[in-house]
């Protein structure tokens, strides 16, 4: 993969998005978070959220899906280790093929019940922007809205 940010070892860009999966604060800090697996993925790129950086294991081909991500996403790609990745993931045995490094979802109304969020509607259930951006995702999903 010409092109490809390599990461090799735990160097200051791993360790603010090993930052991310561990620390809520880092993460509002930041205004980005860690997504993993192929649906959540998928889903981030065809909603049109801001994938900033696209991270694969270095040492293993690509599937289709994943080169196709890499692609349509548009973002930063970067070959990193396995043993780093596995870290990053969190998973003890399994090194996942992406984690999509993503921008926080932006709230574009303040004071309402009713939020509108980058990727869809959700309620806070009550004024101000209470709710964490996973709750808003799984309300969405289970009300049929997104």
């Amino acid at each position: 993969m010409g092109g490809a940010l390599r990461v090799s070892r735990p160097n200051a860009r791993f360790q603010q998005w090993e930052a991310l999966l561990r620390n809520r604060n880092k993460r509002q800090r930041a205004g980005e978070f860690l997504v993993q697996g192929v649906r959540p993925i998928s889903l981030a790129v065809e909603r049109g959220w801001a994938v900033r950086a696209l991270i694969y294991d270095a040492e293993r081909p690509l599937s289709r899906w994943a080169a196709g991500m890499l692609e349509r996403a548009g973002a930063e790609r970067v070959a990193m280790a396995p043993e780093l990745l596995r870290e990053l993931s969190g998973k003890d045995q399994e090194v996942p093929e992406l984690v999509a490094v993503v921008a926080l979802p932006t709230m574009t109304c303040r004071g309402s019940r009713w939020c509108r969020r980058s990727w869809g509607w959700c309620s806070t259930g009550r004024p101000g922007p209470a709710t964490s951006a996973r709750w808003c995702v799984r309300w969405t999903r289970s009300a049929g809205r997104g």
